[in-house]
């Protein structure tokens, strides 16, 4: 059976996520910190809130991200960097908006809710 692209960018994510979504990462409040500090509060503010998410760029994932952290998933999916971040920068808004029905953030340890979302449950 072929491998569909839902399937590949589902494959994408999961180790992604498994490395943010950890206590030592800061979770999902760590990550929308690390958008704050680069500037880009408002659009990862938009995908918390409960109206339409704001795009996000590849280089802008990259300016949060760091090179390092992307280089380092497309290792472990064996893909380009450049893939990586495009990937990241257009499902990671939906990913956060899914996380964050009310417009508020997951009470602390329901960043599992994440993982189960990254497996298709």
């Amino acid at each position: 059976m072929p491998e569909t692209e839902a399937h590949r960018s589902q494959a994408c994510w999961r180790p992604w996520g498994a490395c943010w979504a950890t206590p030592q990462s800061g979770g999902l409040a760590g990550l929308i910190a690390a958008f704050e500090q680069q500037g880009l509060g408002g659009i990862v503010a938009s995908w918390v809130g409960t109206g339409a998410n704001q795009a996000i760029s590849a280089e802008q994932i990259r300016s949060v991200l760091g090179s390092g952290q992307i280089q380092a998933l497309a290792g472990q999916l064996g893909i380009s960097s450049e893939e990586v971040s495009g990937q990241l920068a257009q499902f990671l808004p939906q990913i956060v908006d899914r996380l964050t029905p009310n417009g508020a953030l997951p009470a602390e340890g329901t960043i599992g809710g994440l993982l189960n979302l990254l497996k298709g449950a």
